[in-house]
């Protein structure tokens, strides 16, 4: 099923099956190594480790350079890294130096646990109040581009999305693939990161738990094409879906 976005002006149950979750899986291993096994604490917002992550909060460049990504919140940790059947690999976990020792999240096997001070909390996180924010952590970015792309990858019912500009729209249409039972996103070059930090908490969970891949116009066209996938596209400027009903019963 094909859904177009008309662009905008604003800034920028899925299937189980194990080898599509896979495609989606491990980018990389991230160039900025964790700190020294003996650092168990971090006061300081100038520490190296917390300038990459807050480089992985805001930059999708670097996101993508260093193959991870940054997830804020104990609520957001659990919907993405929570699931059984999760394959995300956590660099490392960084809890405030309040919360509760051992904590629930270490069941996740982050590579380092780390406590840190409220002040590198409200750093990496972005906030002003750092008081509900106990919890973060680095994980490996999922794959999205590739090389080759088949029916088989994709499933049976396709959400395409092209021009979806808003971070937080994108988030809502990838838990709403999730939740009617799509097989997979496809991203055309035009959308946003499906990884931007609005856009992960928009999805509830649902960007690890469906098959998101980012293609051109052309391979997409091409493997639907071969398959004799249909396609039904929606758009702003398009006809009304009443007349198009409406035709084919006058047709009939």
């Amino acid at each position: 099923i094909f859904y177009e976005c008309a662009p905008t002006n604003e800034h920028g149950r899925g299937s189980r099956n194990h080898s599509q979750r896979l495609s989606t899986v491990c980018m990389g291993t991230s160039s900025v190594p964790l700190p020294p096994a003996h650092v168990d604490f971090i006061s300081s917002v100038t520490n190296p480790f917390v300038k990459h992550l807050v480089k992985l909060r805001t930059s999708r460049g670097y996101r993508e350079e260093n193959g991870s990504m940054l997830l804020c919140g104990e609520v957001v940790l659990r919907e993405a890294l929570g699931d059984p059947e999760s394959l995300l690999q956590v660099r490392a976990l960084l809890l405030a130096e309040s919360a509760p020792e051992p904590h629930p999240l270490e069941i996740l096997h982050p590579e380092r646990v780390i406590r840190v001070s409220e002040a590198v909390l409200k750093k990496v996180g972005g906030v002003e109040n750092a008081s509900s924010l106990m919890a973060a952590a680095e994980v490996v970015l999922p794959r999205l581009r590739v090389e080759t792309l088949t029916p088989q990858q994709l499933g049976g019912r396709i959400l395409a999305l092209d021009g979806v500009r808003d971070p937080g729209n994108l988030g809502t249409l990838i838990r709403t693939a999730l939740a009617f039972g799509w097989t997979s996103v496809v991203l055309l070059p035009s959308c946003c990161d499906p990884f931007n930090d609005k856009a992960v908490r928009a999805a509830r969970g649902g960007s690890f738990k469906i098959p998101i891949f980012a293609v051109s116009w052309e391979m997409l066209y091409s493997v639907l094409t071969r398959a004799s996938v249909p396609l039904y596209a929606a758009g702003v400027s398009g006809t009304s879906a009443e007349s198009v009903l409406q035709r084919g019963e006058e047709e009939e």
